[in-house]
């Protein structure tokens, strides 16, 4: 494989005071790649991109608070012949997005019992689109789509 890529990674935290601290992360990823297939060149290229903040909250000695919100996008493509059947070319688009909610509360007792409880939510959406050309036409010669939705608590 040929090519590059660029990352780029960042990561923030804050305590503005002792009870208070606030967290960032990003990451961003972009390749760019050559790959030789039966002597023809099949690229793959996009990016992913992922994000999160949050934030924690101790409300006394015994009792701590976390929140965390996050969102990822990722656009894929990858075109190209078929490694199957070398007579073909085949394109893949892949777009998945994902959101997630975290929160978490946990307070200790004098007994030195701690009590934990906490809720998420995710929501995933999948797009991926896929083309296949049998040689030599200059339109596919079969489209299909994935569309996927879900959600979780």
């Amino acid at each position: 494989m040929q090519g590059g890529a660029r990352q780029i990674t960042v990561g923030l935290g804050a305590k503005p005071t002792p009870d208070l601290r606030f967290f960032l992360f990003a990451n961003d990823f972009k390749p760019g790649l050559d790959q030789q297939l039966l002597s023809r060149k099949r690229t793959i290229d996009g990016e992913n991109q992922r994000i999160d903040v949050g934030m924690s909250y101790r409300h006394e000695p015994e009792a701590q608070s976390w929140l965390k919100v996050g969102h990822s996008h990722e656009a894929s493509i990858v075109d190209g012949p078929d490694a199957f059947v070398s007579s073909t070319r085949k394109r893949t688009v892949i777009n998945p997005e994902r959101e997630d909610l975290q929160f978490r509360h946990t307070r200790r007792f004098e007994n030195e019992l701690e009590l934990s409880f906490g809720a998420e939510w995710a929501h995933r959406r999948d797009d991926n689109d896929f083309q296949l050309w049998g040689r030599p036409v200059a339109t596919p010669s079969s489209y299909g789509q994935d569309r996927n939705r879900s959600e979780s608590m």
